[in-house]
Parts: structure tokens; sequence; C-alpha cells
């Protein structure tokens, strides 16, 4: 009997790095797929075989008050809009996809693409409004938050926060350019929203200062430029002029 269990747990440690890898590969296929650059693949080959229970929110719900326009109808990856490009993005690897906004934005209910449609929390400020309410729609699932804004941000990069998630923490998240936790690609769990909600009755409502000041799973960015967002028109030309020269 001890005979068979040391050999239980010999098949159990070797499986699961094969499971893993075999998880992995079908994310990178599934994300491929979906984004035209293996067309000729049938769509459905292991896009529901690898997708988690996460509810992938794209935060869309800003006013674009420095810009001057609404972030999410700018098209940086040909003819999708950065809206239709970040639902793209999180579709290949979330089970469930939602969209916040605020109420009557328009061109969010016209873009929806079957995704769940959440109002912004009024009682709440900035991005914090979004995250919240996805994580009161995700009804006890993690959420995958992605501002519409950030058009560098790729499936590799979505793949390596997934991959370095500590479930057991508040959230995991990148650490970007300055040092700081980035707060607007970053996975938040369920059980943040009893902080959340802590923070937001005392008016706090900076998500940044909810992932420095919590447990949360911080991962390094090997190429934290990536996680750049567009708030003004000189950042709009910068960010196209550097897609540009990476798709040459």
């Amino acid at each position: 009997m001890d005979n068979f269990r040391e050999k239980r747990g010999y098949f159990a440690e070797i499986h699961q790095p094969i499971e893993e890898i075999l998880y992995w590969a079908l994310a990178i296929l599934t994300y491929w797929v979906q984004s035209k650059m293996l067309a000729s693949i049938p769509s459905w080959l292991g896009c529901r075989l690898m997708k988690r229970h996460i509810l992938g929110l794209v935060l869309a719900g800003g006013q674009s008050k420095r810009l001057g326009r609404d972030k999410a109808m700018i098209s940086f990856h040909g003819g999708q809009t950065q809206l239709e490009y970040s639902l793209s993005l999180l579709d290949a690897f979330c089970s469930r996809t939602a969209i916040s906004s605020r109420e009557n934005q328009r061109c969010v209910g016209e873009v929806s693409c079957g995704a769940e449609l959440v109002l912004d929390l009024e009682e709440v400020k900035g991005p914090m409004s979004g995250v919240m309410a996805g994580l009161r729609a995700a009804q006890g699932w993690p959420i995958l938050a992605l501002a519409c804004d950030m058009p560098m941000v790729d499936g590799s990069l979505v793949l390596r926060l997934l991959s370095q998630r500590d479930s057991g923490k508040l959230a995991s998240c990148f650490i970007g350019e300055n040092g700081r936790p980035e707060p607007l690609l970053a996975i938040y769990e369920a059980n943040a929203m009893e902080e959340l909600q802590e923070l937001s009755r005392k008016g706090e409502f900076s998500l940044r200062h909810f992932l420095e000041s919590s447990d949360v799973e911080r991962v390094p960015c090997r190429r934290p430029q990536l996680l750049a967002s567009v708030n003004t028109l000189e950042d709009l030309g910068r960010i196209k002029e550097k897609l540009a020269e990476e798709s040459t």
C-alpha cells in the first residue's frame, strides 16, 4: 500500500506541470485564432477548454476629458476599436466578459459584442467605480480588469498576469515603470470587494492605494512600457507611432 501511495504521488507531481503546459499552449493558440493571426484555423479549437472562471471586465466609463474624445472608440489595431480589441483579448482567456460604463454611454451599447453591460457605481469615483460594479456583477467570481485606453497590452502580457496570479490574495497586478502597482490591468479576487467598500465609505477611491496597502501579488513586468495608457493627444500620437513601428 505504501508503495502504491508513493507511485500515485509521483504521477501527481508530473501530471500538474504537463497540465499547465497544455493549458497555456491552448491559451496562446486561442488568442491567435481570435485575433485572426491564424484565421484559417476553426475558431472553436481550444476556445472553451482553456478559459478560466474569471469575468473579463473592460473599464470603459472614463469621461476622456483630457483627450476630448471617447477612448473606447479609437482604433489602434486595424479596423477594431479599442473597446472591441480589449473585449476580444479578454474573451480569449475569460469564461465571461463585461463592459463597465457610464449610464447612457451610447457607443458601449452599440459595440457590446455579446458582453454583459455593467453600470459604474454612481457613489464611487474613478476606475474603482467600474471595478466594484464588476465584482458585484461577477457574483463571487474574480475579475480581470483592463482599461480600454491601454492599446499596447497584448495576449502575452495577459497570460503572464494569469500565470502569476495568487488567488489567495486580494488581487494580482503588474509593477509599472514607476515602480508602483498598475491597477488598470489587474485581477481582483471576489473577497477584495469588502476592503474596496470600506475604502469608498471613507472617501478613498484610489485603486493604486488599495494595491499598495493590501495583501496583493505584485508581478514584475518585463516590458512595463506596454502598460502605457492614452490620456492626451501626445500619448495618442506616440503610441500609434510605436505600434506602427512594431508591426513593420
